[in-house]
């Protein structure tokens, strides 16, 4: 939402989503009635393989069914994925029964393909708002944490720093494009973006069960040390988070190249939070 305009706070508790404003500060509060969502998404992926088949699925969804519904539904297997996973791997280091990884991959799966239909419910009923908008990326931010904790769960990473920053890195990816919508007003997906991620935390879940449950913590020796298979995925991960951050930065910078200085918004930015 913009920074635009003001509300007095006499006219905050006269507000219908009188519940929001601890979450949102007046001024957005009063300009989420005019929030428009815009996405560019060009991965191939989503637009020539997955959108066949949520057209298709959202037809076997209820006209009854408010669209927030959805939302919660897609989050509410996340958190039993997540849950289940610690239940069984609290130190993040143990190996799990074979069914909860599978369980780790539908869950997954699900996610994404009830994500993706609460926008299509939401204009199929015609009952699209900004507050929807807002709760499906409020779940969304949760649901990043949930994921990555349980992939992490079953790469076996443990609980030391590593994974805490890796888990902080991932967390940047999303912020940011949250930042970058925040600034252009536009959410820009890149080619390799969070379908292919979601599709990647599939396979990394079903490894343990075509390979082994053992696989990711088996050793493999490059030139005469001993790395384990979970490690190999850390460069391609990281590069593709920095390579989005960036992208990210150049997609504000842009915005307002003409206007302010990219330091100008950092510093904005910062006396917000601030």
């Amino acid at each position: 939402c913009s920074h635009v305009g003001s509300m007095p706070k006499s006219a905050v508790k006269d507000h219908p989503l009188t519940f929001v404003p601890l979450y949102l500060h007046p001024e957005g509060l009063h300009n989420l009635k005019d929030y428009r969502y815009s996405c560019v998404d060009k991965s191939l992926l989503a637009n020539y393989v997955m959108q066949p088949f949520w057209r298709f699925a959202i037809e076997l969804v209820p006209m009854w069914m408010a669209p927030n519904v959805v939302t919660l539904l897609g989050f509410f297997f996340v958190v039993l994925s997540f849950c289940v996973s610690v239940y069984y791997n609290p130190s993040m280091t143990e190996a799990m029964p074979a069914w909860v990884y599978l369980l780790n991959a539908v869950c997954l799966f699900l996610y994404q393909t009830l994500d993706a239909l609460d926008g299509k419910q939401a204009r199929r009923t015609q009952s699209s708002s900004a507050l929807g908008e807002l709760f499906d990326h409020g779940c969304d931010a949760m649901t990043s944490v949930f994921s990555t904790l349980t992939v992490y769960a079953t790469l076996r990473f443990g609980l030391g720093w590593f994974p805490l920053l890796h888990l902080l890195i991932a967390m940047a990816t999303f912020y940011v494009a949250q930042w970058e919508v925040y600034f252009t007003g536009t959410l820009h997906l890149w080619y390799i973006n969070v379908t292919e991620a979601q599709f990647m935390g599939m396979t990394v879940h079903m490894m343990p069960l075509l390979f082994g449950i053992d696989w990711w913590v088996s050793p493999v020796n490059i030139f005469g040390y001993e790395i384990a298979h979970n490690y190999f995925l850390l460069p391609g991960s990281t590069a593709a988070v920095v390579i989005l951050l960036l992208l990210s930065l150049q997609n504000i910078y842009n915005k307002y190249q003409q206007k302010v200085s990219l330091f100008s918004v950092f510093c904005f930015q910062f006396s917000v939070f601030s």
